[in-house]
């Protein structure tokens, strides 16, 4: 009997084939998967991008508690509204008392200028 017609040396041909035929198999299959070491490299480098980030998340959760609410934007709206009014009243009062203080400066000013000439005192 040749070698190759033995049932034994077939048996062990096909092993080897299918053996080599599994490896390509296995190798086309995972040659586009991400590896440990590539996973690991990328939780490595999305650690250090978000360093720092969870304390600047409780920064801005400390500062949004104590931002003022719609309630209290709408309070002070209306106090600056009403704060607007009252400016805009002190200031026509204002310009009311300048124009009395330079009539006052005026008639000031020629008392003075009396004074100095001589006051019609002969």
């Amino acid at each position: 009997m040749s070698e190759w017609t033995d049932p034994k040396v077939l048996i062990e041909v096909i092993q080897i084939l299918a053996t080599i035929g599994l490896g390509v198999f296995v190798w086309f299959r995972d040659k586009n998967r991400a590896t440990q070491s590539a996973v690991n490299s990328l939780a490595e480098k999305t650690d250090r991008r978000l360093d720092g980030h969870g304390e600047r998340i409780s920064r801005l959760e400390g500062a949004s508690l104590n931002a003022p609410t719609r309630d209290q934007v709408g309070k002070m709206e209306v106090s600056i509204t009403a704060v607007e009014g009252d400016l805009k009243g002190l200031s026509s009062t204002v310009n009311g008392m300048a124009k009395q203080m330079e009539t006052m400066g005026a008639h000031l000013k020629m008392l003075v200028e009396h004074e100095i000439k001589g006051g019609g005192r002969g």
